[in-house]
């Protein structure tokens, strides 16, 4: 694989940062790497701020307490401990726990104050305060009490049950140096950490669009089988899909805006392909104003959509999981069975009953999955007797808006995923919200009550079916990515259909 025949050919041309990361040689960093396809410019390492593959990156090189654990493809999410030895939900404010003996990259010991040092930096606790695009996850934090230099509790100012997967396997759970990071210029840090705690080191980032990962030969812990791991940035995907067929890339991730229509034949003898979920769940949001004040319309509208034949035409695989609520499967409050299914003959008999011609106006955000999600549901309507008027949206938070104010009778929506908070899907349809499209009292009260009930699955399924049951929701399919892997690797991906720890994959060579 020649240097020039990559950055000249294939790969885009990236601002070189002001000071470049070059780490010290190690046996790993000049391992073969399995070589990754990231889709945009590296950002940040920071677990304030990180997101999407910069929080991949920021999660291997920087160890949380606990990881995702997933014994397999129909189990649910689970933890397992990392950095620690011990650590327990004592009760839905307390979570006490005790460190494994590990070093920042050999130098000194990782502590319970660097643990609380990072979890309250993200929280806004520590002066002077950063910005921090990840401070939902640690919204409810009081502090991080130490009691040695191993040990701490966390404790917290108000009731999360599953704490620890829903926030502690985060990128915001991430774990840095108090000494290093507190003496950064702002408290903050971009792509270069210093001396990092995971399993993986820096070995090096010339520039953003690429950085090499070393498997960090001081860490105690569970030992990895992929000793290197490169990733590069191709934005665009037929370089991408280039790289792919020449044998320069190991792991090939679709962009969504060809998600639907990538080759089949370029997993022939290079590799398999593997569909894994974002734990989003792709949904119709619907306003009971204008025509579908009429309940039986609302109906009709949720029984008249096939959510196969939406996954079909949105993903391009049959494959695709079906929605049966807004929680995706693996997940706490996920149910097994949906709440009605798909019905064409007693949606065209519903439309015939409200009388006059249907028009409806539906609204869709600028995701290319969710715009031929609207596409499809606009023909699946039409055969039920409605018509529907597609508007495009440039962003979620003015879709949400339109619809709230009732400039639209339908829009597309794809939910946040659990790993950032079970309840946060939930959240957005409390009348509360500014930005809220359906105002019910009964379902205030469930959502008020919902986050101290100890069966966490039975509150958040109650709220589920409400929303269902009263119109205001038609869960469709559930979102996932396409990746495409050399067949010397077997993958494990993350709860948000990322490449997840690197520690987890394996290799036959």
């Amino acid at each position: 694989m020649g240097t020039r025949h990559l950055t000249r050919r294939l790969f885009l041309a990236a601002s070189v940062l002001a000071a470049p990361i070059v780490r010290a040689s190690a046996d790993s960093c000049s391992d073969k790497p399995l070589r990754i396809r990231v889709r945009r410019n590296f950002q940040t390492f920071d677990p304030a701020d990180a997101w999407g593959d910069d929080a991949v990156v920021a999660r291997n090189i920087l160890a949380p307490l606990v990881r995702y654990k997933r014994a397999n493809a129909n189990s649910d999410w689970e933890w397992q401990k990392h950095l620690v030895t011990s650590i327990t939900e004592q009760d839905h404010r307390t979570i006490p726990f005790d460190l494994r003996s590990e070093t920042w990259g050999g130098s000194d010991d990782i502590t319970a104050d660097d643990v609380a040092f990072s979890f309250e930096r993200i929280a806004g606790l520590t002066k002077p305060q950063i910005p921090s695009a990840n401070r939902i996850v640690w919204s409810k934090l009081d502090k991080v009490e130490s009691r040695s230099s191993r040990s701490a509790i966390i404790r917290l100012k108000q009731d999360e049950p599953d704490f620890i997967l829903n926030n502690l396997a985060s990128v915001a759970g991430c774990v840095v140096n108090k000494k290093q990071v507190d003496a950064m210029s702002g408290g903050g840090f971009k792509l270069d950490p210093g001396r990092t705690s995971g399993r993986y080191r820096i070995c090096s980032l010339s520039s953003n669009d690429r950085v090499l990962l070393g498997k960090e030969d001081n860490w105690k812990g569970d030992p990895v089988a992929i000793s290197a791991a490169l990733f590069i940035v191709i934005v665009d995907d037929d370089a991408a899909q280039a790289a792919w067929r020449a044998g320069e890339i190991d792991v090939y991730e679709a962009s969504r805006d060809v998600l639907d229509r990538v080759p089949a034949n370029l997993q022939r003898d290079r590799g398999r392909a593997y569909r894994a979920s974002t734990s989003r769940v792709v949904y119709l949001g619907m306003t009971s104003n204008g025509a579908l004040r009429n309940p039986a319309l609302r109906r009709a509208v949720q029984i008249g959509v096939n959510p196969a034949e939406v996954g079909r035409i949105a993903y391009g695989s049959a494959d695709t999981r079906l929605a049966t609520g807004l929680v995706p499967q693996g997940w706490i409050g996920w149910s097994r069975e949906p709440r009605y299914r798909y019905q064409p003959d007693e949606a065209q008999r519903l439309t015939g009953q409200a009388g006059a011609a249907v028009q409806l106006r539906m609204l869709f955000p600028p995701d290319p999955v969710l715009t031929r999600v609207a596409f499809a549901v606009q023909t699946a309507l039409a055969q039920v007797g409605m018509r529907v008027d597609l508007v495009s949206m440039p962003n979620y938070v003015e879709t949400l808006e339109r619809l709230s104010v009732g400039a639209a009778d339908l829009a597309v929506f794809m939910g946040p995923p659990p790993s950032l908070n079970p309840s946060s899907v939930f959240n957005r349809f409390g009348s509360k919200q500014g930005l809220a499209f359906y105002a019910n009292a009964d379902y205030d009260t469930l959502l008020s009550r919902s986050a101290a009930q100890n069966d966490r699955a039975e509150a958040l399924q109650s709220l589920n079916n409400k929303l269902i049951d009263d119109g205001a929701v038609a869960p469709l399919v559930e979102d996932h990515s396409l990746w495409l892997v050399g067949s010397d690797f077997t993958p494990a991906f993350g709860p948000d259909g990322d490449v997840g720890d690197l520690g987890e994959w394996t290799t036959l060579g």
